[in-house]
């Protein structure tokens, strides 16, 4: 089973997501590694361990839209569950 981790991202771009009839359907937020290579700020332990990378989400959430902004922490934990999802092979 994976370990468990936690990744500190920063915000790059939020971007809306229109429908063809120009009514506003979401928000694409991509959200990136922090970096520092000073070793007595925070940043630098997590750049040095998730130096690279993204996350994409797709906002659908109309309360949600225009609130995400700055600086996350992710945390990854493995799940027991086997439920299907698209994509994961075990449709």
């Amino acid at each position: 089973m994976s370990k468990p981790f936690k990744a500190k991202l920063f915000v790059e771009s939020v971007q809306t997501i229109y429908l063809p009839n120009g009514e506003k359907q979401g928000e694409r937020v991509i959200l990136r590694p922090v970096y520092s290579n000073d070793p007595q700020s925070e940043n630098y332990s997590f750049s040095k361990f998730t130096p690279q990378g993204n996350v994409e989400l797709t906002i659908t959430n109309p309360e949600l839209w225009g609130n995400v902004e700055g600086i996350f922490t992710l945390d990854f934990r493995p799940v027991e569950s086997r439920e299907p999802y698209v994509g994961n092979g075990y449709e």
